[in-house]
């Protein structure tokens, strides 16, 4: 019995240093295979990984991003008056708020647009706040029968967020959204401010007449 179990062990040697060769080569054969696979896995994981962070950065990037926005609107208490609203629509502070107004120079001293060039910048502006600028005056604005309306203009606005990453946005302001709106001319409070505003020129022009004689 035993040398038959050697012999079938020397017949079993025999057979593995024949095919010696063969079965090395299908060894490496799989070990390349399930390198590869390891790699191309480790690979997959380590781009799910920096997509992952990614989006993390992005979504704290996105929490903290202001957005500043800016839109004409009448005032509440006397639509008469046209304002330019500065307002913080993002989720996170603005700091250094700059914005400039460009336009047609000539059609800005037309239709007596009371603000104009670059603003002095806003230090902050916290979500959800506006800052209010008065552009003019309706009567004088959307002009006449002889008078076209003031021409579209832009706004340039510049700003940073908490970490200092700087944010642009231009946005195109027309004040003929409002040509709908009732418009029967200057209100009394309106002819009111405008009469006051003669008698203090006119005060201011008697003192100085005093004051040279």
């Amino acid at each position: 019995m035993i040398p038959q179990t050697f012999k079938s062990l020397s017949c079993l040697m025999e057979i593995l240093n024949n095919y010696a060769p063969l079965i090395q080569a299908l060894v490496t054969v799989i070990l390349i295979f399930f390198t590869a696979r390891l790699w191309i896995a480790t690979k997959e994981m380590a781009a799910a990984t920096k997509l992952l962070v990614d989006e993390n950065q992005k979504r704290r990037e996105a929490a903290r991003r202001p957005r500043i926005l800016a839109k004409l609107k009448p005032k509440a208490d006397a639509g008469e008056f046209i304002d330019i609203v500065v307002n913080n629509v993002g989720p996170g502070a603005a700091l250094n708020v700059r914005f400039q107004i460009e336009g047609d120079e000539a059609d800005f001293s037309k239709h007596e647009v009371t603000i104009k060039g670059t603003s002095t910048p806003i230090s902050f502006i916290s979500q959800g706040e506006s800052e209010i600028y008065h552009l003019g005056t309706a009567f004088f604005l959307f002009g006449n029968d002889s008078e076209k309306p003031l021409k579209p203009f832009s706004v340039l606005i510049e700003y940073e967020d908490v970490d200092r990453k700087s944010y642009g946005e231009r946005i195109t302001l027309n004040v003929r959204q409002f040509e709908r709106l009732e418009w029967q001319g200057p209100s009394v409070a309106w002819r009111k401010m405008r009469a006051l505003e003669k008698i203090e020129k006119h005060l201011k022009s008697v003192s100085g007449k005093r004051f040279r004689s």
